[in-house]
């Protein structure tokens, strides 16, 4: 947690005194008042009570790996310059940690004026605290590495708890300073994120690396890298690109073998060059740019002048023709109609059965109904029609008694 107490670090107590015959004070991280004020008056210790017990304090060396413990502007704006060296916990430092921490201490120990001093401090102020100081006393202050040890222990009241630290310290060659005049300081590394590897080797060799196409021979496009408009060998490569050289570690690809289908030529040879037609300038009859000007003429005659508008005329509404109903009948004529239709519907049944029977009848009863339809039988008229009657039908029977003696 951002606001938490760091682990075992009420077990130390915050400072010790002034390494003998140097001007480096160990001390454990001071923290902000966000997290101090959870703990009890006695047990607290931020940056402004470090520099009230120690008002010569001058300059600042922050071994931690983290910035969440303090604001180095609770420093720097008491004058206090403040050097950031972040170096990871449980682990002997790199060579170029180690580098920088004595780059830094150089300096300081070159500006330091007479009474100040120079603060070092890890989370507790004790194994990573006590490492570089010695290693600082050792190497580039030629001290004895017992010496450096006692030295140490007795200026902060802790020795260094950690056998790794210790016997990286006894291989150390005494005397071996190194020069610190080719350092570079990059504070503002410490706060950037770590950044993977592979990544930032991917990054530095795209460096400096040249844009282009590939050349991975031409493509079997033809409307792109054989001849097609947008081809390079049409119209060549872009201007200020060249051709991009393969990945590192990976051999050239020779180019392939010539395309066997290119630009069809033309039949009737390339077609004529248009000219372009330059734009008209604007002139005084007409400011328009890129069209034709007016082609000399008569005057427009002026015609007659508008009339102002007047008020609008009111249309009476359209009126809809109302549409005619047929007069409600009365029950007794719907029952009437009905009578009617079933009547009639009834005799021409009656009819069509008869018309029917008709027509199945016989030959003989088919001439008699004829002859009945053709009769008038009124009174006066019926022996006149019944001796018609008997006449028509003998001589036929006798024409067929006829035919039959002849066969």
């Amino acid at each position: 947690m951002t606001n938490s107490v760091p682990e075992r670090w009420l077990e130390y107590k915050p400072y010790g005194s002034v390494i003998h015959s140097t001007r480096i004070l160990p001390f454990k991280v001071p923290l902000k008042d966000a997290i101090a004020k959870n703990l009890e008056p006695e047990e607290r210790f931020t940056p402004p009570q470090l520099l009230q017990d120690f008002p010569h304090l001058k300059y600042i060396v922050d071994l931690t790996n983290t910035s969440r413990y303090y604001d180095k502007k609770e420093f720097t704006s008491a004058g206090v310059k403040y050097e950031k060296v972040a170096i990871p916990g449980r682990k002997i430092p790199s060579m170029d940690i180690i580098k920088k921490f004595f780059k830094v201490m150089d300096d300081f120990m070159s500006a330091c004026g007479e009474g100040e001093l120079i603060g070092v401090h890890c989370t507790h102020g004790v194994n990573r605290t006590g490492y570089l100081i010695c290693r600082y006393l050792i190497q580039q202050l030629d001290w004895e590495i017992q010496d450096s040890l006692k030295a140490f222990g007795d200026a902060r009241g802790y020795s260094i708890e950690r056998d790794f630290y210790v016997t990286a310290l006894q291989e150390v060659q005494r005397g071996k300073k190194i020069d610190t005049s080719k350092v570079v300081l990059t504070s503002a590394s410490a706060s950037l994120p770590r950044r993977n590897p592979k990544i930032r080797s991917l990054l530095n060799n795209l460096v400096d690396r040249p844009m282009g196409l590939p050349r991975f021979g031409p493509m079997l496009r033809r409307g792109f890298a054989n001849g097609g408009p947008f081809s390079p060998q049409r119209f060549g490569p872009p201007p200020g690109y060249g051709p991009m050289p393969p990945p590192p570690g990976m051999p050239s690809i020779p180019p392939m073998s010539p395309p066997l289908y290119g630009p069809r030529p033309f039949r009737y040879g390339p077609p004529p060059m248009r000219q372009a037609i330059p734009p008209t300038p604007p002139g005084p009859s007409f400011p328009h740019h890129g069209f034709p000007p007016r082609m000399p003429g008569p005057p427009r005659m002026a015609g007659p002048p508008r009339l102002p508008a007047g008020p609008t005329a009111r249309i009476p509404p359209l009126k809809m023709p109302r549409s005619r109903s047929p007069p409600p009948s009365t029950t007794k004529q719907l029952h009437s109609r009905k009578k009617h239709q079933q009547i009639r519907n009834g005799i021409a049944e009656r009819s069509r059965s008869i018309h029917r029977v008709r027509q199945n009848a016989p030959a003989n009863n088919r001439i008699m109904s004829r002859i009945r339809k053709e009769q008038d039988f009124t009174v006066d008229t019926f022996e006149e029609n019944l001796l018609a009657t008997s006449t028509n039908v003998q001589p036929r029977r006798q024409t067929r008694g006829r035919f039959n003696q002849a066969k």
